[in-house]
């Protein structure tokens, strides 16, 4: 993933709205917007170079508290369990420096198969708000 795009991230913010709908006919105009969802999935489990970027730049987006955690607890949650060792130093700086991403960091939930040391370093962030 070369650069982060501001369409790739707008689409994916519009689907989440679109989806979470509750009037079915809303919700069915999701479906043209899917392209970004799977974008973001495969970009994480591809454990692509540009990912934290793109996990920033979604997080600075969300509407709201309440979807930076559906982003911590998607998305960032997923990249955690497949490539969290490799991105951890990535994952911990942007934390640091980004007020948005932490939310969605405090957000992760860890399971006991989790690297101990891992779960600990980013929980220091805080309990999900």
């Amino acid at each position: 993933m070369a650069s982060v795009s501001s369409a790739l991230v707008n689409a994916y913010w519009r689907y989440q709205a679109l989806y979470e709908n509750p009037d079915p006919t809303v919700r069915r105009d999701a479906a043209r917007l899917f392209w970004a969802w799977e974008r973001v999935n495969d970009a994480v489990l591809d454990g692509d170079a540009g990912i934290i970027e793109l996990i920033v730049a979604l997080a600075d987006a969300a509407p709201n508290d309440r979807a930076a955690c559906y982003l911590g607890c998607g998305p960032l949650e997923d990249l955690i369990r497949l490539h969290g060792a490799d991105f951890a130093d990535a994952i911990d700086a942007a934390a640091r420096r980004n007020p948005r991403f932490q939310t969605a960091l405090r957000c992760v939930w860890y399971d006991s198969e989790e690297d101990p040391e891992l779960v600990a370093r980013f929980q220091r962030f805080g309990p999900p708000p």
